[in-house]
């Protein structure tokens, strides 16, 4: 059947619900709908700017770029790239956005990025807040597994450990201008900017 040569591109339940959701709207409103031309459009989609976005491979790993800045949007993430990825690791190198959401929900991030193999959490993005005193990245990393968690000094540390992976960067803040610049710096920037 035509429905069995979907394929897309962009991992994930949301990803598929939604283009479910598309197809339901279309063949509701339009009488001469072309599932042919249809599937084409869904298996070649690239998806949104910084949702699941790879951005480039590095010594092996795919390298993927996400806004996910809450617990539940990190979890989603990473549960698509499981589900992409089986047989591989899943670092995530995440960037907490603003004092005030770590301070709140310090201990979600802590068991959301649990999920991942191991999390290396960046100082937190101010996104122009003060300072709290005693929150930081330690307010998470506190609270996870020293051996799946560690502040990270050097953007190559996720790709130094033994293992086939994939690397994720996550976060509303400055991250996704730090992954792309340490990719351009090797030579392993794919431009996959949607227009």
């Amino acid at each position: 059947s035509l429905y069995n040569e979907f394929r897309l591109p962009v991992p994930g339940r949301h990803f598929a619900s939604n283009a479910l959701g598309v197809v339901g709207a279309l063949k509701l409103f339009l009488n001469d709908l072309d599932l042919v031309a249809l599937v084409k459009a869904l298996n070649t989609f690239p998806g949104t700017e910084r949702r699941l976005q790879q951005i480039g491979e590095y010594r092996g790993a795919p390298v993927f770029d996400d806004y996910g800045h809450h617990p539940s949007e990190i979890s989603a993430v990473l549960s698509a790239l499981k589900q992409r990825y089986p047989d591989r690791e899943i670092r995530v190198v995440f960037q907490p956005h603003r004092y005030t959401r770590t301070k709140e929900l310090a201990g979600e991030f802590a068991r959301t990025l649990s999920q991942s193999d191991h999390a290396y959490v960046l100082p937190i993005y101010t996104a122009g807040e003060e300072a709290i005193q005693g929150i930081d990245e330690n307010s998470i990393l506190k609270l996870m597994d020293a051996k799946k968690a560690s502040p990270i000094a050097d953007l190559e540390e996720p790709f130094r450990e033994s293992g086939e992976a994939v690397v994720l960067f996550l976060g509303a803040g400055s991250v996704s201008s730090m992954a792309r610049n340490f990719l351009k710096e090797r030579d392993a920037f794919q431009d996959t900017t949607r227009t």
